[in-house]
């Protein structure tokens, strides 16, 4: 399962021809790969997230909240973990942040991927200009008000989870988490959440690491293992 983020949408994600979005197509080359894939419809322009948040908060409901209900909800319709042995779902960007939603709020599922993206509204907010324009600032304001504590969505998580930065932008998130959680150098496959260091910079879906952890696979990348100060594991 695929979750887009902004600028992108499920078309661009399974389009047969890489396209030029932060998404690269990244469906298509799993499906060619032999996977099923499955693209959900998320929020494309963020002043349309703007707009449905503001609909939904007099109603009780917060946008995230609204996107992980139609995950699960799917998830359950097609029936997704009777048909198939391992179920993976995948989120980039404003998509990750709902992959993180999921992965505590949802029946577990073989591998959650949070890429390029973690759930601190305040880091967000400080490493990207971009969210100090208006419609942004309106779209994270509930969340940066609301926000517990980013290593909440780790101690939390009912499936095993990666999450992906590039080393500079992952320094600040790891002073944050070594807060709250034990952060161990490295990880292997007995990780349960653990936090890699992308190569690249560039906001966009790279799929060498993806298609290894996919595989059950860490990737050839340096990380760092999260756990709990008690040392048990999430889920």
């Amino acid at each position: 399962m695929v979750l887009h983020g902004h600028d992108a949408s499920a078309g661009s994600v399974l389009s047969p021809v890489k396209t030029p979005d932060t998404m690269r197509a990244v469906g298509a080359h799993w499906f060619d790969d032999g996977y099923d894939v499955v693209a959900f419809q998320l929020t494309t322009a963020v002043e349309n997230g703007v707009k449905m948040n503001a609909a939904l908060l007099p109603q009780g409901i917060q946008l995230y909240g609204f996107w992980s209900r139609v995950v699960c909800d799917g998830m359950a319709s097609l029936r997704l973990r009777e048909t198939y042995t391992k179920v993976h779902l995948y989120g980039f960007s404003n998509g990750g942040l709902i992959a993180d939603h999921v992965s505590v709020l949802c029946t577990p599922v073989t591998t959650v991927i949070v890429d390029d993206i973690v759930s601190d509204w305040l880091q967000i907010a400080a490493d990207r200009p971009l969210y100090n324009s208006s419609s942004y600032f309106l779209y994270y304001l509930g969340p940066l008000l609301s926000q517990g504590r980013p290593a909440d969505w780790v101690m939390s998580s009912r499936s095993p989870k990666w999450y992906s930065r590039h080393s500079i932008d992952a320094e600040p998130v790891l002073d944050t988490y070594r807060e709250s959680l034990q952060v161990h150098s490295g990880v292997d496959k007995s990780t349960f959440v653990g936090l890699l260091l992308r190569r690249e910079r560039i906001h966009v879906v790279v799929t060498d690491y993806l298609d290894a952890l996919l595989q059950g696979e860490p990737p050839d990348l340096p990380g760092f293992t999260l756990l709990r100060r008690d040392g048990l594991t999430s889920g």
